[in-house]
């Protein structure tokens, strides 16, 4: 019997075309989706590379990004978009123009929007450098450090010192003095709390509409930043010279290196310099 092996023939070439034209599918598709992802990978190094780079935009269009220095320093600074090109300026000296006082501890790198805060030591930080870009705004950059140390969004850095003179000055009964530094008060636990401005109206009867405004506050106790204190009242002296006896009870509040001290009557007294035991 004659076998007509013509249609097996047939079938075994239109398998074989068929699977080259697979084969050659698969590896058009293998090649593209290499070449996305180089073109991704060198994409993302551009833009990298470009918002360390990039020269500050100070046009209106741009969104300001504040960032303060504070704690144990002589000088207080607020920098804004466009201050100066920081890029790349290692921390110790983008700090050291806030003069520090004393011998610098630690460094509290603080992003308020999310509530992120990194502390390190000043000692190891001299690879750590502050950079601005229009993305991130102040970041640090922190190649010896560990990854989460890398902030982004900063709006304060806080730096204490050991022996600092920039603080609340306490007088004791013996006359001698303490020192409660800027940077211990500003990392003690605080207490955050709403205090009242006041209220404007418009409008008048059922049509009336009433805003109450207040300003946010953070404050503490003196026996919370100071040990040996024994809830005595004592003597609070401002910048001005003014001097108030309160019988202690009430709360030290700070704002841009000021020190205010808020009665429970809520009265205010500010720019407190130094106290005196009793």
């Amino acid at each position: 019997m004659l076998v007509n092996n013509n249609r097996y023939d047939n079938y075994d070439s239109s398998n074989s075309n068929s699977n080259d034209n697979n084969s050659n599918r698969r590896f058009v598709a293998t090649f593209a989706m290499i070449l996305i992802a180089i073109l991704v990978t060198l994409g993302l190094f551009l833009s990298g590379c470009a918002s360390r780079s990039a020269p500050r935009s100070t046009s209106s269009s741009t969104e300001e990004r504040f960032l303060s220095i504070e704690g144990d320093v002589i000088d207080y600074r607020s920098m804004k978009t466009g201050d100066q090109d920081f890029s790349g300026i290692s921390l110790p000296e983008f700090l050291s123009e806030s003069k520090i006082s004393g011998t610098p501890k630690y460094i509290y790198l603080i992003s308020s929007g999310d509530g992120f805060v990194a502390k390190i030591d000043y000692e190891n930080s001299e690879k750590v450098s502050i950079i601005f870009s229009e993305t991130t705004g102040w970041s640090i950059v922190a190649p010896d450090h560990p990854i989460s140390t890398n902030a982004v969004d900063l709006d304060k850095i806080i730096v204490v010192s050991d022996d600092s003179e920039v603080g609340l000055h306490i007088i004791k009964q013996d006359g001698s003095t303490d020192i409660v530094s800027m940077g211990k008060i500003l990392t003690s636990p605080m207490l955050y709390e709403l205090h009242y401005e006041g209220a404007s109206d418009i409008g008048s009867g059922k049509d009336k509409r009433t805003t109450e405004i207040y300003t946010r506050q953070m404050s503490v106790k003196l026996a919370d930043i100071y040990d040996a204190y024994n809830d005595e009242p004592f003597a609070v002296t401002t910048k001005s010279g003014d001097k108030y006896l309160t019988d202690g009870s009430g709360r030290f509040s700070m704002n841009r290196q000021k020190i205010n001290y808020i009665e429970e009557t809520g009265d205010i007294y500010e720019d407190v310099q130094e106290i005196q035991l009793r």
